[in-house]
C-alpha cells in the first residue's frame, strides 16, 4: 500500500484523474467508455481470438493506444488544476480583522482590510462577499453588483452560490428602496 497518495498515478487511466479528483461526470463517462473498448479489445485478442477480422482488432488497439496517450498527457497537464495549488497562508490574517471592523460597522476600515487580502489571495470567495456587503452597505451599488458578477464568474464560487444570490436579493432590495426614498424626498407640486 502506497504510504503517500500519488495522485499523478491517477493519471495513466484516461478519466480517472479528472472523474475522481474534479467530480467530472463526463470523465466518468470516459472512463467507462474506455474501459468498455480495453475489455472487450482483451477478449476479442485472447478469450476469442475468431470473434472479429484480425484487422479490426488490431486497429482498436491501435485506437485505444493514441486514446490512452493523448488522455495521459491531457490529464497529466490538468492535474494541477484539478488538485488545487495550495493556499498561500498570509502573515497576517487581514480576513479576520476586517470581519471584525465590519461587524463595528467601521466600513471603511474593513475595506481596506479586505482588499489587502485579495490582493493576498485573489482567489478568495470569501473576502470578495465580504467586501460586495461592504460595498453594498456603503451605497456604492454598481460597484457592488460588479463584484458579485465577478464573484460568481469564479470556479471556486460553486459552494457559494447561496451566499452569492443572497447577496444580490439584498442588493436588489436596496435598489428598489432607493428610488422610492428620492420620490417621497421631491416636493409636492
Amino acid at each position: 500500500m502506497l504510504a503517500i497518495f500519488r495522485p499523478k498515478i491517477l493519471c495513466l487511466v484516461p478519466g480517472l484523474a479528472p472523474a475522481w479528483l474534479y467530480g467530472n461526470p463526463v470523465a466518468l463517462l470516459e472512463l467507462l467508455a474506455f474501459t468498455l473498448v480495453f475489455n472487450t479489445l482483451l477478449i476479442a485478442t485472447w478469450v476469442w481470438p475468431l470473434w472479429g477480422p484480425a484487422w479490426i482488432v488490431w486497429g482498436g488497439w491501435f485506437f485505444c493506444f493514441i486514446f490512452w496517450l493523448v488522455s495521459a498527457i491531457h490529464a497529466w497537464w490538468r492535474l494541477p488544476k484539478w488538485l488545487g495549488t495550495t493556499p498561500k497562508i498570509p502573515k497576517r490574517d487581514f480576513f479576520v480583522e476586517a470581519q471584525r471592523e465590519y461587524l463595528c460597522g467601521n466600513w471603511f476600515d474593513a475595506e481596506a482590510l479586505i482588499a489587502k487580502r485579495l490582493a493576498e489571495c485573489p482567489d478568495d470567495v470569501e473576502a470578495a462577499l465580504l467586501l460586495a456587503g461592504i460595498l453594498r452597505r456603503t451605497n456604492r451599488l454598481q460597484q457592488c453588483s460588479a463584484c458579485l458578477l465577478q464573484i460568481r464568474l469564479r470556479e471556486s464560487a460553486t459552494h457559494w452560490l447561496l451566499e452569492i444570490e443572497r447577496e444580490q436579493e439584498l442588493l436588489r432590495r436596496q435598489l428598489e428602496i432607493e428610488p422610492m426614498e428620492e420620490e417621497e424626498d421631491l416636493p409636492a407640486s
